[in-house]
């Protein structure tokens, strides 16, 4: 490719420009001197280090059990304190749990936790809770991401 000059005189000087080869026929070849502006990038080391100050949002979920007992005269106290004692990883257990009756004298266990959606399975804390002596089925009633 050869390059090209454009004299331009101006208050009686003259100054040769080297002339840019322009993309289209129609432009004018004065305005092909002009230099592209410059778009301003950040460094890879600042983006990064931007992206490393922000803390990572983790996914969380809330959970409701119904843990129904075996018999009538099963302690739901006791099982309350083997369900706390259930302990994984990203696995948080609600303050209270409540007993609902069923009927016929029998009661229903109402558990709440909030679990971390990588370290805890849904269907691995619900096998814990069943295989738990004195648990006849549990029943998840809800299930709220956070």
């Amino acid at each position: 490719m050869m390059m090209m000059t454009v004299m331009m005189t101006c208050l009686a000087r003259t100054y040769v420009l080297p002339r840019l080869p322009c993309r289209a026929a129609h432009i004018h070849p004065l305005t092909c001197l002009q230099k592209p502006k410059a778009t301003k990038k950040k460094p890879v080391a600042v983006a990064k280090k931007a992206a490393a100050k922000k803390p990572e949002k983790v996914a969380k979920t809330q959970l409701v059990f119904e843990v129904k007992p075996e018999e009538a005269d099963t302690d739901l106290k006791k099982v309350e304190a083997d369900v706390r004692a259930i302990a994984m990883d990203g696995l948080n257990w609600g303050e209270e749990f409540g007993t609902v009756p069923v009927g016929y004298g029998i009661n229903k266990l109402v558990v709440q936790c909030v679990i971390e959606d990588e370290k805890v399975s849904v269907d691995d804390l619900e096998e814990a809770v069943q295989n738990l002596d004195g648990v006849q089925s549990t029943d998840m009633v809800a299930m709220n991401k956070m």
